[in-house]
């Protein structure tokens, strides 16, 4: 009789301890590894996105090795991760600000007036800035930007404009951007127009002009003949009402200064201001800016 010897399993390998079982690959421990991470990271533009698509290119790789279920774990990680970061990044591109919320909204205000130094000039008050030209110097809202040549401020014009956004409510947010929605201007007015239209040289002869020539294309007439005094300059404040929904003062104020200033190379004495705000300071921001008037 033949005996066959008996066949030894891994079991009884080695004195009978259990053969060690294959450990998992590197590759599929830094797939899950990485797949945690990239779910964590699912809500942070772009980032997330990165680390998810790592994820799930160590998760294919580490498919053929052994640790097979810790890379079928880090992939579903990762790949959720990625919808929820194109996601993210869908409704950041697609949604206005305005319609995010209102908490963002003021969140990217406060950054742009850190950024661009342009405060708030809602009613309440408003800081200034002080405009400077060879015939007279004013303190205009810092908010308005002062969007001019310097060659035109050389020549006595000044031109500051609110720049801002308007939203479903009809708020208006003043981001340094967008559309024009308040100025405050000046310009001078050559003499030889002023003597053609008034030959006396008076203010009055000039508001009656532009009351029949100017003002009926600004605005609507309020009110003609306001006195106003611009460092002792005689001066006249007319307000209009606007075609524009948003503006809540619009007005104009001629003024006669003391002397001639020469203005392109010819003779300028009369200015004209005007006023155009959305706000409900706009009272303020006129007294503040003729209070403020000096001649040069």
């Amino acid at each position: 009789m033949t005996y066959q010897t008996p066949p030894v399993y891994p079991s009884q390998q080695q004195g009978g301890q259990p053969a060690e079982r294959p450990k998992a690959a590197g590759v599929a421990i830094a797939a899950l590894v990485v797949g945690i991470v990239a779910f964590l990271l699912g809500l942070v533009p772009v980032l997330g996105l990165l680390v998810a698509v790592t994820g799930i290119v160590l998760g294919i790789v580490a498919l053929r090795r052994p640790g097979r279920g810790l890379a079928i774990t880090g992939i579903i990680l990762s790949a959720v991760a990625v919808l929820a970061n194109i996601a993210i990044i869908v409704v950041l591109a697609v949604i206005p600000w305005a319609e995010i919320g209102g908490q963002f909204e003021r969140g990217f205000t406060e950054a742009i007036e850190e950024e661009y130094g342009i405060p708030d000039d809602s009613a309440g008050g408003f800081e200034t800035q002080t405009l400077d030209t060879p015939c007279y110097t004013f303190d205009g809202p810092a908010g308005f930007i002062n969007n001019i040549s310097d060659d035109a401020i050389a020549n006595c014009s000044t031109e500051l404009e609110l720049w801002g956004e308007v939203a479903a409510d009809g708020t208006v947010t003043n981001t340094g951007v967008g559309a024009i929605l308040g100025s405050v201007n000046v310009e001078p007015i050559r003499s030889a127009t002023t003597d053609e239209r008034s030959p006396d040289g008076s203010l009055d002869g000039i508001v009656e002009w532009m009351s029949t020539d100017y003002i009926p294309a600004f605005g609507e007439l309020i009110s003609l003949r306001e006195p106003v005094v611009l460092d002792g300059a005689e001066g006249n404040l007319t307000r209009v009402t606007s075609d524009q929904e948003l503006t809540e003062t619009k007005a104009l104020v001629v003024v006669k200064a003391p002397s001639e200033y020469q203005v392109n190379g010819e003779p300028a004495q009369f200015f004209l201001i005007t006023f155009v705000t959305p706000y409900d300071n706009g009272e303020e921001l006129i007294q503040t800016a003729i209070g403020s008037w000096r001649w040069q």
